[in-house]
């Protein structure tokens, strides 16, 4: 574990709470100066300590009715990794890990429509060695967003400007 100092630790909580909050912000609530912030930043990011941001938006704004948790059992000699990277690559999922229980993965797909999401479903019933999936749908539509939001929703940006999550 890296060896993080008060400083750091406040940093990373402040961001936490909102990734957007600028560093000179942070530096006043902090008492130090905003360029201190911005080269802590830097180190943390550096170290991979900080790996991204994410931001939190309401899909059922933009069309989306709920998520559903798919629940995933594989075949004993399963590449589970593999089977990962074929679900992430399905219109949809936003989120795919290994899980321990009584399933070995967890796929998160935001919901449009019922019909849709049947045609997911039976998508991954049908990879190789995908035993059974279970399902389970919420009306919760707010999510914390990564690269799947440009995946979903490619913005168009003028030469100068930079988008990253």
């Amino acid at each position: 574990m890296a060896n993080l100092d008060e400083v750091n630790l406040n940093i990373i909580s402040l961001l936490s709470k909102d990734a957007q909050t600028p560093f000179y912000k942070i530096a006043e609530q902090l008492g130090i100066s905003p360029r201190t912030v911005e080269l802590r930043f830097r180190k943390l990011v550096e170290k991979r300590i900080i790996i991204g941001s994410t931001i939190r938006i309401d899909i059922g704004k933009i069309g989306f009715v709920g998520k559903s948790y798919i629940h995933i059992t594989t075949s004993q000699d399963a590449n589970k990794s593999l089977l990962n990277e074929q679900l992430k690559k399905i219109n949809g999922i936003f989120l795919t890990v290994e899980i321990i229980g009584n399933y070995d993965i967890l796929a998160l797909l935001a919901v449009k429509d019922l019909a849709s999401t049947f045609k997911v479903i039976e998508h991954i019933r049908k990879l190789p060695n995908v035993e059974k999936v279970d399902v389970s749908f919420v009306n919760d539509t707010i999510y914390p967003m990564s690269r799947w939001v440009n995946k979903q929703m490619p913005l168009k940006r003028t030469r100068n400007q930079r988008c990253s999550f």
